[in-house]
């Protein structure tokens, strides 16, 4: 699963089949869209994340990394 998003988003399903509010799995999906270059459904993931878990500190951290991304590219592009 390490380094395969995809396969991960498959385990992490099966875990939110069981558990639909399954913390880890949720911010665990996210992180898999953002690895997979989709930040727009990297953040519902995260949405979720914070729906379930306001003070969940992964979700603050990945957002933080992904504005910090989506900043340097930018800047690269001008």
């Amino acid at each position: 699963m390490l380094g395969d998003p995809t396969k991960a988003l498959t385990w992490f399903d099966r875990a939110l089949g069981i558990d639909g509010n399954h913390i880890e799995s949720l911010h665990g999906k996210g992180i898999a869209f953002l690895n997979l270059g989709d930040p727009d459904v990297a953040n519902e993931w995260f949405d979720k994340v914070l729906a379930v878990q306001p003070t969940h500190p992964g979700t603050y951290t990945m957002w933080s990394r992904q504005r910090d991304f989506l900043f340097i590219s930018c800047i690269q592009m001008h």
